[in-house]
C-alpha cells in the first residue's frame, strides 16, 4: 500500500500544479469574476498539497549519507546501530 501512496501524491502535486497554472492562465485570457478565479486557485492548492501529504506517508526518504573522517575511515556521526554495539 504504501508503494502506492508515493507515485498517487506525485500524480496530485502535478495536478494540483496544473490546475493553478490553469487559473493564471484564466486569469489574462478569459473575463471570469474573481469568486471563480478563487475557487479554481484554492482547489489547485488542495489538491497539490493533498498530493504532498500522500507522497510523505509513501516510500520513507533515504538518510543523508554520513561523510567519512579521512584520517580514521570511520563515520564522522556514528550510526545508530553502531552507538547499540558500543553501549
Amino acid at each position: 500500500m504504501r508503494d502506492l501512496l508515493y507515485p498517487l501524491g506525485r500524480a496530485l502535486q502535478l495536478v494540483g500544479l496544473l490546475v493553478t497554472f490553469a487559473d493564471v492562465v484564466l486569469f489574462f485570457i478569459q473575463s471570469m469574476t474573481m469568486m471563480v478565479l478563487l475557487k479554481i486557485f484554492l482547489f489547485g492548492i488542495a489538491t497539490f498539497y493533498s498530493g504532498y501529504f500522500l507522497s510523505g506517508l509513501g516510500i520513507p526518504r533515504p538518510r543523508p549519507i554520513e561523510p567519512e573522517n579521512p584520517r580514521t575511515g570511520k563515520k564522522a556521526v556514528p550510526s545508530r546501530e553502531e552507538k547499540d554495539k558500543t553501549e
